[in-house]
Order: C-alpha cells, then sequence, then structure tokens
C-alpha cells in the first residue's frame, strides 16, 4: 500500500492540474439517513448551497456505479490513515464502507484501487455515517487521474445490466 509521503509526492503540484467540478453528495440517500450532507460549492470559490430536494429525489450530478475496490485515506498531514472498502464511484465522488469516520468537511488525500485502476485525488467528507463509512467528493484531481477515473466509470457503466 503505498504511503501518504507517496500518494502526497504524486498529487504535488496538482493546483494547476485539471479540477472536477464542484461534488457529488457523494453520500446520498444512505439506508442510516435519508438525509446526507452536502454542498455544492465550485472549487476555491464558496457558492450558496441549493435548496434540499425532496427526500428520496436524486441530487447527485453523475450517475453513480456499484464497484468493488479499496480506498486508502489519508487525513490532513497524515496523522491518520486508514483504508475501507470501495462501494460506488461516480465521475465527482465515492462511497467507502469503512468503521473508522472522519468529520464533515475534513481534506482528506484518497487512493482508489478497482478493476486495476489506480486512482489518486484530494477529496472532502460530503457524508459520514458512524462505524459505517463516509461519501467523499473529488475536490481536486491531475488530468491523468481524472482520464483514469473516467475510464473506470465507462467499465463499470459497461458492466451494468440493460433493462430488460
Amino acid at each position: 500500500m503505498a504511503t501518504y509521503a507517496d500518494i502526497t509526492s504524486s498529487l504535488s503540484g496538482l493546483s494547476g492540474g485539471a479540477q472536477s467540478p464542484a461534488e457529488d453528495k457523494a453520500g446520498g440517500p444512505h439506508p442510516h439517513n435519508e438525509q446526507a450532507t452536502s454542498n455544492d460549492q465550485a472549487l476555491g470559490a464558496a457558492a450558496p448551497a441549493p435548496a434540499a430536494a425532496p427526500v428520496g429525489q436524486e441530487r447527485r450530478r453523475s450517475p453513480r456505479f456499484e464497484c468493488q475496490g479499496t480506498a486508502a485515506i489519508f487525513a490532513a498531514g497524515g496523522d491518520v490513515s486508514f483504508t475501507g472498502a470501495l462501494t460506488n464511484i461516480s465521475l465527482h465522488g465515492c462511497y467507502v464502507e469503512t468503521t473508522l469516520t472522519l468529520p464533515l468537511d475534513t481534506d482528506v488525500i484518497l487512493a482508489i484501487d478497482s478493476l486495476g485502476f489506480r486512482i489518486r485525488a484530494h477529496a472532502r467528507v460530503r457524508a459520514t455515517y458512524p462505524s459505517t463509512g463516509m461519501g467523499l467528493c473529488f475536490s481536486e484531481m491531475d488530468a491523468e487521474q481524472r482520464a483514469q477515473l473516467g475510464l473506470l466509470v465507462k467499465a463499470l457503466w459497461s458492466r451494468k445490466p440493460s433493462p430488460s
């Protein structure tokens, strides 16, 4: 597994790289809580939060796909690091099942491994369910990592059963 130093080294200088759009409400409606916390702010500039969507209505900006994989999470400063099971992902965020969770709005470095793709990004905790997992939105990602994410999502999309 990569260390915090490995991840930060690979992400250095990303401020000049491509950034993802705001976020994805990564936690979305969850079986334990229908009201996941979300914030639609543009990267680098605060924007007012949108009106809350009615309960049960999808609020994500891109489709989420079930997947299997691992996610290594490094909290700011590298003081806390742990892994979890990646259970779904989109172009803007993901959900990680883990018994250790972090507070809302915690900035992390995320290292995802799924279907042979390895994706590194800065992310922010958008939903947290103690002892269950966290929804994360991607906040900063270079162009190469963004391309890898796109390929992963495309691979997951092609596996999705077609409606009958």
